[in-house]
This record gives structure tokens, sequence and C-alpha cells, in this order.
């Protein structure tokens, strides 16, 4: 007698096995179609993964989205939407992307910076260096006064995207970090008094001990 508790089983076993025959085969083809250049075709072969759970596939589809890739034309609310599908699940760069959408508006996505902000902090949450120095950015940004509790937060957040940009150096984004390239850090540096800099010092220290543990 067939016991029916372990043919159940066994069912749904095979449906999620298949399941992931069938995302991976979607995924390939997609890649396959995007190598091509077949960027439409592409983006239905990902759209199928993404559904599916597939959240690289849902960061690609955002970037791809962003880039004007798909129909010829930027579509920012669909990178929008693919972005915050990945982010949900957890993809920091996803996190990243929503970040700087925000915080410069593009296209028909109004520049935000309390979105910005929380973007840009949840993936620097994650060790994100870029987010941790656009963080820091938009802080900076809306600074009423140099000599703030808020400026030295945003100075601390220099200084931990610093920290952890020594970690990724081979990286672009985290050379940008590195070297201040846009002068951000050094800007409010010139401002901050020297006790803000070094309660600045020892926040993004304590931050930094905290992470490492």
């Amino acid at each position: 007698m067939i016991n029916r508790r372990y043919s159940t089983t066994w069912v749904s076993l095979l449906v999620a096995i298949l399941a992931l025959f069938m995302l991976a085969g979607c995924a390939q083809r997609g890649d396959d179609f995007f190598d091509a250049e077949r960027f439409e075709a592409a983006a239905d072969m990902y759209i199928k993964a993404a559904e599916q759970g597939d959240v690289d596939k849902m960061l690609q589809l955002g970037g791809m989205y962003a880039a004007g890739k798909i129909a010829y034309r930027r579509d920012y609310r669909q990178a929008l939407h693919w972005y915050q599908q990945a982010a949900a699940q957890g993809v920091v760069p996803a996190m990243f992307e929503l970040g700087f959408m925000f915080e410069y508006g593009q296209g028909d996505i109004d520049r935000d910076l309390v979105q910005a902000e929380y973007w840009y902090r949840q993936a620097a949450g994650h060790g994100h260096a870029y987010s941790q120095y656009r963080l820091a950015e938009v802080l900076a940004q809306q600074l009423d006064r140099y000599d703030s509790d808020a400026a030295v937060r945003s100075y601390s957040w220099f200084l931990i995207a610093a920290h952890t940009a020594q970690t990724c150096e081979a990286e672009p984004l985290c050379k940008i970090v590195s070297a201040d390239l846009f002068n951000y850090r050094w800007q409010l540096q010139q401002y901050l008094p020297e006790q803000q800099q070094l309660l600045a010092q020892q926040q993004a220290l304590t931050w930094s001990t905290q992470a490492a543990d």
C-alpha cells in the first residue's frame, strides 16, 4: 500500500526540482539573448526568472531599464520596480541603486533625499563603501550648522566609508571613496570644529568595531 504522506512529499520535491530547472533555463536563455544584444528577448526571459525569485535577474532588469536597453528608451519606473524587488530580498547593490535614483531624481522619479538617505543607510549597514560615502554626502547636503550633531554624523560616515574602502581598493567605486574624488569629506572637514571631528572619529571607530564583531 502506498503511503500517501511520503507520496505527497516526493511530488512536492519533484515540483520544486522542476521549478529550479525552469528558473535556471530562463536565466540562461536570457543571458544568451543578452550576449547577442537581443535585449527585449533577454528581458522576457529575465522577467520569467525574476518572477520565480531570481534576485540577480531582478537587479539586472533594473539596470537594463535604467540604461534604456529595452525598447530603446529609459524606463525609470520599471527600473525602480525591479530594484525595489531585489532590495526587498536583501540585494545590497539594488539598495544602492535606489539611493542613487532618489538622490538625483531620474526621469519621472522625483528627487527625494529622505528616500535616498533610507536606501543608502540600508546598503551602508551591509558594508557597502560607496553607499556609506553617498549617505555621508546626503546628510551633509541637509546641514543647517557645521558644528551640529548632524554634521558629526555626516563626517563619521565619511570616515566609516574610507575605512570600508580599504577592503575593496581594487573596485572603482571604492577608489572614489579612498581618494575622496569629489572632495565631499574634505569640504566638510574645513568647516567642522576639531572637537566635532574627534567625536566623529570615535563614532566611526565604534561603528566599525561593532560591524566587525
